[in-house]
């Protein structure tokens, strides 16, 4: 997942130990490539103690060069998690 900010500023009303979940809604162009990220994201995600509570396609019959539209949401047992996790999946 490229060109993701997190500023951890939104985590400033949260308890650290409390969990939070992030919703993301990414504009896919690889379907192969997102597929890759999606299966290691979700392996490090529960490798953290997370949980993937929603993924959709919201264009579950892409056209050629059409972009999809993905909905995760990822739910984090603290804001350090969360943002330990952003970072990772962006390297």
């Amino acid at each position: 997942m490229n060109n993701t900010e997190l500023n951890s500023d939104i985590f400033q009303k949260v308890s650290p130990k409390n969990r939070v979940a992030l919703i993301y809604h990414l504009q896919i162009k690889d379907k192969e490539a997102f597929g890759n990220w999606s299966t290691n994201s979700l392996e490090l995600l529960n490798s953290m103690g997370g949980h993937r509570l929603f993924n959709i396609s919201v264009d579950p019959v892409p056209r050629e060069d059409m972009l999809i539209d993905e909905i995760i949401i990822d739910e984090y047992p603290s804001t350090e998690i969360a943002l330990k996790y952003v970072a990772e999946t962006q390297s």
